[in-house]
């Protein structure tokens, strides 16, 4: 009696892997449709209607079309210092309160692990005083 269950338990897994793996075959052939014997060019103006000639003008005319804007509004204001970047924007809103740092050199040593011991290499890192780095509210003055 207990030796039915096992076998039923046995036969779905075997039912379900199989049906898992062909779930996951295609028929090689109809993968890509047929009759595809265009281009990218060829999609691309039977898709937009546009051809390779009138394509052609209108990237020539391109510059022109840019001078005569320039020429007519004059140059382009520079606006970067009013710009706010996500960069720009954290660090003007949100200033770090002072956590000084003390650098320090730490020696070549012998690492010790699972018995076996491994060369480290000498290299420099930052102590800080606080153990955390703290963050100004965006109205708060740091000093």
């Amino acid at each position: 009696m207990m030796l039915k269950p096992v076998k039923w338990r046995l036969e779905i897994l075997l039912l379900s892997s199989v049906l898992v793996v062909s779930g996951c075959t295609t028929p090689g052939k109809n993968i890509i449709p047929p009759g595809g014997e265009l281009t990218m060019a060829q999609i691309y103006q039977q898709e937009t209607g546009m051809t390779t000639a009138r394509a052609q003008k209108a990237m020539q005319s391109t510059p022109a079309l840019m001078a005569q804007f320039r020429s007519s509004h004059g140059p382009a204001p520079n606006y970067t210092g009013y710009t706010q970047t996500a960069a720009n924007q954290i660090d003007t809103l949100f200033r770090p309160l002072p956590n000084p740092a003390v650098p320090m050199y730490v020696y070549p040593h012998l690492v010790y692990s699972q018995g076996e011991s491994y060369p480290k290499p000498g290299y420099t890192t930052v102590f800080y005083f606080y153990r955390q780095n703290h963050i100004s509210m965006p109205d708060e003055e740091s000093q």
